[in-house]
């Protein structure tokens, strides 16, 4: 009894062992990962491009800016589209407000909720898609090609 203990101690002690392992190896990746992505997003010929994404402030990405919006934009909604409303406190001036899409987005106005679909423009060949057939071009977004072989080629593709 006593030899089994021992070597259930030793054996977990192990187990914990490459567990940590495994925890710092999947930090590492983490964390190139995210230097990867905002390196080739940055290098994107794009005059959207206002500053230059940092994998470090969290600020600087999702909905709030507008590269990382677009991608994460889910193809119910045309990132680009202007619309234009009448606002009801000047309707009597005849005042014409601009309201955008991702204005839309970004205030979670009823009925533009981003986290509503999984179905986002980064997944979708040319980073874009029909909302009408969303399989077609489905899971071969640039993107996610390089962040899924980004282990095996070091975003080489």
């Amino acid at each position: 009894m006593c030899l089994l203990t021992y070597h259930h101690i030793i054996l977990s002690c192990i187990l914990s062992q490459l567990q940590s392992g495994a925890n710092d190896a999947r930090s590492d990746d983490t964390c190139r990962l995210k230097v990867s992505v905002a390196e080739w997003l940055n290098g994107r010929n794009s005059a959207e491009m206002q500053a230059r994404l940092s994998a470090k402030k969290k600020s600087e990405r999702g909905i709030c800016n507008d590269v990382t919006g677009r991608l994460i934009c889910p193809i119910d909604f045309d990132w680009d589209d202007l619309e234009y409303v009448t606002c009801g406190a000047f309707r009597r001036y005849g005042l014409i407000v601009l309201f955008s899409v991702r204005a839309k987005l970004r205030n979670a106005a009823p009925g533009y909720d981003f986290s509503s679909s999984f179905f986002l423009r980064c997944l979708y060949e040319e980073e874009g898609g029909d909302p009408t057939c969303p399989e077609e071009g489905f899971l071969k977004g640039p993107l996610l090609l390089r962040v899924s072989f980004s282990p095996l080629g070091s975003m080489c593709i």
